[in-house]
């Protein structure tokens, strides 16, 4: 089901001398697509040649050669997430190239201040770290902002002054 093949059938070969009425030999040539099989070798099947009528050679050849331009396979063509990731490389880079020329010629930025966008990306930095260093188990103080949990080590009696400056 869904295999994608060509059949060649080759007629008029050498004739059989003791055998087959002593016809001309016939090989029927199965080509079965495989994008993967690269050349592949052919594989006989069948030899008909003790019957009186019609005798053949049957075989069959997995092959990448007889596989249409657009067949699926490890050599050809690329999935939907390497299609996407590569779209998301070549926007980053044509936005950083443009944005970075911009900034260093227009401008007149240098060294690190011509990265379009540097608070952004310095933000993101410290995210990524905080994220990693809490999926690891450790705390973070990233952005001055500590994520400990809080350990209470005295509680306060409350009494009815207090009660009245909440309200």
């Amino acid at each position: 089901g869904g295999e994608m093949w060509v059949n060649l059938v080759l007629n008029e070969g050498d004739t059989y001398t003791h055998h087959c009425n002593n016809s001309a030999r016939k090989a029927q040539i199965m080509f079965i697509c495989n994008p993967d099989a690269g050349l592949g070798k052919p594989q006989i099947l069948d030899e008909r040649n003790d019957k009186t009528d019609y005798c053949f050679y049957m075989f069959e050849w997995t092959t990448n050669l007889v596989c249409p331009d657009n067949a699926k396979g490890a050599a050809r063509g690329m999935s939907v997430f390497k299609l996407l990731l590569l779209e998301l490389v070549v926007i980053v880079l044509v936005y950083l190239v443009l944005g970075i020329s911009y900034k260093r010629f227009v401008l007149g930025a240098r060294g690190v201040e011509q990265i379009p966008n540097l608070a952004f990306w310095k933000s993101c930095k410290e995210g990524v770290e905080a994220t990693v260093d809490k999926v690891r188990g450790g705390s973070s103080d990233v952005g001055g902002v500590r994520s400990d949990e809080v350990h209470v080590t005295r509680t306060l009696a409350m009494n009815d002054d207090d009660e009245r400056l909440i309200m």
